[in-house]
C-alpha cells in the first residue's frame, strides 16, 4: 500500500521501519510496524501533540495509530 502525506514533512521527523520504495519510486509499506514520527517543542506535551498531529496526515490502507504513545506521563 502506498503511504501517502509523507511528502508535507515540515517540523517533524519520520523514521522508516516497515516500508520500502516501489518500481515508481513511491514509499510503500512492507509489513509489521510501518513508521515512527518524532517531532520536538519546548515543552514535552507540546511535542507529543505535534508529533501526533504529524501522524494524522499520513495515510495508508489498513494504516492503525496509537493515540497512547507519549501521553502517559501527562495525564
Amino acid at each position: 500500500d502506498v503511504i501517502r502525506g509523507l511528502e508535507t514533512e515540515s517540523d517533524f521527523r519520520v523514521y522508516h521501519a516497515g516500508t520500502r520504495k516501489n518500481a515508481d519510486g513511491a514509499w510503500e509499506t512492507n509489513g509489521g510496524r510501518v513508521l515512527a514520527v518524532v517531532a520536538g517543542a519546548p515543552e514535552r506535551a507540546e511535542a507529543v501533540e505535534k508529533a501526533h498531529e504529524a501522524a494524522a496526515g499520513i495515510d495508508f490502507d489498513g494504516s492503525q495509530r496509537r493515540s497512547d504513545i507519549g501521553r502517559l506521563h501527562f495525564e
